[in-house]
């Protein structure tokens, strides 16, 4: 019904004036009001809250990227301390062997 409501009117107004410039200009006034106010302000609100979706996901994989890098380095630090234990054994084995 309020779809149907403003040509009902035109349709009413333009009955009872005759010229076809005042059709086009009721028309037009017709039209203007039968658009949906705030559509843009609706369409900026859902790109703002995708865009903020966007950014939390973006900053959440960062997070867990930088929790398996550490972990990674954690275990790279751990092999890394027993092989310079295993040289300077290997060294001191080698030395102890050459000296006698």
């Amino acid at each position: 019904m309020h779809k149907i409501a403003p040509h009902l009117s035109l349709a009413t107004t333009t009955g009872a004036h005759a010229g076809y410039h005042h059709l086009i200009a009721s028309t037009a006034l017709a039209a203007a009001g039968s658009q949906i106010p705030g559509l843009g302000a609706l369409l900026l609100l859902v790109l703002a809250i995708l865009f903020i979706g966007a950014v939390s996901s973006a900053a959440s994989a960062a997070r867990g990227l930088a929790m398996v890098l550490s972990e990674l380095f954690r275990v790279v630090r751990a092999v890394i301390a027993v092989m310079f234990t295993g040289v300077i054994v290997l060294v001191i084995a080698v030395a102890y062997l050459l000296h006698h």
